[in-house]
């Protein structure tokens, strides 16, 4: 089955690598794609691939931008969205808008975690992710429920690079 095809994910971290590289496997554990960071990419930059090593999506952070902003883009670059986390939040809140900016997704939920729930303009839970507990590395599930495949993977990408960077720069101002 083809990367796009499944309404279920399971998202691991791989340990011991230079970039950050996450394998994305189908509910059943095969591996159907992977996620890679570019390596030299100032304001950050990860390619989504499926199984045969075919770009899938990219996702792109704003190098100048007041907030976290990260673009989203299919196979051929054409931007579909724009993930931008809030402003003056006491914890991590993104949204989701289309390439208009009209905000189509919400994010609720503890983000840091990896425990939260994509929700539409309407309030339905359109994906939700769960992060396994006592892992020995990253690991979590993504679940879909009518939200399109590849906006789902590619916005858990961009919420996974902010993530990382929150945490890089919190152990850098810490030593």
């Amino acid at each position: 089955m083809r990367l796009l095809d499944h309404d279920s994910y399971i998202i691991d971290e791989k340990l011991f690598t230079v970039r950050n590289t996450l394998i994305i496997k189908s509910e059943d554990g095969r591996e159907v794609g992977r996620a890679v960071a570019k390596l030299f990419s100032i304001s950050g930059e990860m390619n989504l691939y499926d199984a045969e090593s075919n770009v899938v999506g990219i996702v792109k952070g704003k190098l100048f931008s007041v907030r976290p902003t990260y673009t989203l883009h299919d196979h051929t670059g054409y931007q579909v969205a724009t993930v931008k986390g809030k402003l003056f939040a006491l914890r991590p809140s993104y949204q989701i808008e289309d390439a208009r900016g009209n905000v189509i997704c919400r994010l609720e939920g503890d983000v840091l975690r990896r425990e939260f729930e994509v929700k539409d303009a309407k309030g339905n839970v359109a994906a939700k992710v769960t992060r396994k507990l006592f892992s020995l590395r990253d690991h979590c599930t993504l679940k879909i429920h009518g939200m399109d495949p590849l906006l789902a993977l590619l916005t858990l990408l961009a919420i996974n690079m902010d993530v990382l960077k929150c945490r890089r720069a919190s152990a850098s101002a810490s030593s």
